[in-house]
């Protein structure tokens, strides 16, 4: 099985040694690795799991929330349904939404955070 679990992202030591025990094979191994289920085709589409920022890729004017604010997984509904809190920098919360994941996208080295006042 090892052959298969394993490709070049992944060290050629045994997954206990890195991460303490066997069953973590869903976490990735290094900094923006990816993840077991990443590796097989036609696996889980779903890439956030809870607490992963995200970024919104549309303006929602109802919740006072703007394309590119930044906000977090609280829960996550199969197969593509998110659960999103949003928090001002004082850490009041914003708005909490349910997304499609097509509604956000994950946070990427090239992003940099802004400040706005809201309403």
């Amino acid at each position: 099985v090892w052959p298969e679990v394993r490709n070049s992202w992944y060290p050629k030591w045994p997954f206990r040694e890195v991460c303490g025990s066997v069953d973590c094979l869903d976490r990735p191994i290094g900094w923006r690795r990816p993840t077991v289920r990443d590796c097989f085709p036609g696996g889980n589409d779903m890439m956030y799991k809870l607490l992963d920022t995200v970024v919104l890729e549309r303006d929602l004017p109802e919740q006072g929330l703007r394309k590119g604010d930044l906000g977090a997984v609280v829960q996550v509904y199969e197969p593509d349904g998110l659960e999103v809190e949003f928090v001002t920098a004082s850490g009041k919360t914003q708005a909490l939404v349910t997304l499609n994941v097509k509604d956000v996208r994950p946070v990427q080295d090239s992003d940099l955070v802004a400040v706005r006042s809201v309403a």
